[in-house]
């Protein structure tokens, strides 16, 4: 080009006699330098593309999407000085070919690209912004979001590396709530979950619209998750169940559930109980179902729905009842500690505790409990 304006006719300071035939000169030059970009990146276009663009700024976006797009699937683990390289010849084509696109435009698309390729690192410097242009932070978190979604949809079982990738995604605003919830959600689905019987694929997870069905599929699943009540509203919370009337209610359910399916671990149903909300506060007909349902499965007194949480409580948030060493000898508390446990997994066995020195103290002496209680009379009597 510039020995073609060599031929051109001069005046006596140099400069060109036809203005305009020179800047139409520099457009065709960049124009040409577009062409070849375009065709290097294998979406080859015809000069009056260039010439027609302006009044096309929707194929002009499409062309630099599809640009970007053959540029990650043509060659996956591009080094960062390629990236570098592409980001300058996309500058180039704006300030060339296509000055009516917006910069920041640009960069959003190239941001994206870096994401979509998992440039994780490249992606954080250019999403700060670059010397020419820079992006609004909650643009920017945005942007972020958007490919994470995409990942987290896109997953086909809850082993899938597409679901790391999109916490990957995430790790580039931790600080951020949006982000943050969104996290939560991920941890919920792949891991909180399915330790509790339940999987869920990202579309279904889609299509549901209340969180709180998920909870009652986990309360509700064949492995009995209602003994995991802290669990359970662990995941109730990572679902966005957390006000001051969400977490009572899944508590609630918890209780209920358990009620209903009569187990007859009484120290966890207990504990789920306990820890759901103030019953007074319930509908009447609410506490009659509830404490009808435990009633009937461990024949406590319940008179209009009303109980007292004080026991219960008692029993969830106290040390298991020990017998006063003073009183009793070490045999006996030892015996009665191993009995009262909590944790069914620290609890003895029936013939574990027969085997304890309480019971096998006695086993040489002869001892006729008949004869006593004939002397000393039912104990159940007094009662």
């Amino acid at each position: 080009m510039a020995a073609i304006l060599s031929k051109l006719p001069q005046m006596h300071n140099g400069a060109i006699q036809d203005e305009s035939l020179e800047r139409r000169l520099r457009v065709a030059e960049g124009h040409i330098e577009a062409g070849r970009l375009l065709a290097f990146y294998q979406v080859p276009k015809p000069l009056k593309f260039f010439l027609e663009a302006q009044s096309n700024e929707k194929g002009v976006k499409l062309i630099i999407r599809l640009i970007l797009s053959k540029f990650i699937r043509r060659q996956p683990g591009r080094s960062d000085s390629e990236w570098a390289n592409m980001w300058r010849d996309m500058q180039y084509l704006r300030e060339k070919t296509f000055p009516f696109l917006d910069l920041e435009y640009i960069l959003i698309e190239f941001c994206r690209g870096l994401l979509k390729a998992g440039k994780f690192s490249l992606a954080r410097n250019y999403l700060k912004g670059t010397s020419f242009v820079s992006l609004a932070s909650e643009k920017a978190e945005n942007l972020v979001t958007q490919a994470a979604r995409e990942y987290f949809f896109s997953a086909s079982s809850i082993s899938c590396s597409e679901f790391w990738k999109a916490k990957e995604f995430l790790n580039l605003y931790p600080s951020s709530a949006n982000v943050k919830a969104k996290e939560d959600i991920i941890d919920a689905l792949i891991v909180k979950l399915p330790n509790l019987g339940v999987n869920i694929l990202p579309m279904q997870f889609r299509q549901i619209k209340d969180p709180m069905e998920i909870v009652k599929m986990e309360i509700t699943n064949p492995t009995r998750a209602y003994f995991h009540v802290e669990e359970l509203v662990e995941v109730a919370r990572l679902l966005s169940l957390r006000s001051a009337d969400d977490v009572p209610a899944v508590e609630e359910a918890i209780a209920r559930e358990a009620a209903v399916s009569g187990h007859s671990n009484i120290w966890d149903l207990c504990a789920a109980i306990a820890r759901g909300p103030v019953l007074e506060h319930m509908e009447v007909d609410s506490r009659k179902q509830l404490w009808g349902g435990f009633h009937i499965c461990h024949q406590i007194k319940v008179k209009d729905g009303k109980v007292y949480l004080s026991l219960l409580k008692l029993i969830v948030d106290k040390p298991p009842p020990s017998a006063p060493s003073e009183q009793f000898s070490p045999e006996f508390c030892s015996f009665i500690s191993a009995y009262l446990q909590k944790d069914s997994g620290n609890r003895l066995s029936v013939q574990e505790l027969l085997e304890l020195p309480f019971i096998s103290m006695y086993d040489d002496q002869h001892v006729d409990l008949s004869a006593y209680f004939s002397k000393a009379g039912s104990p159940l009597a007094t009662l």
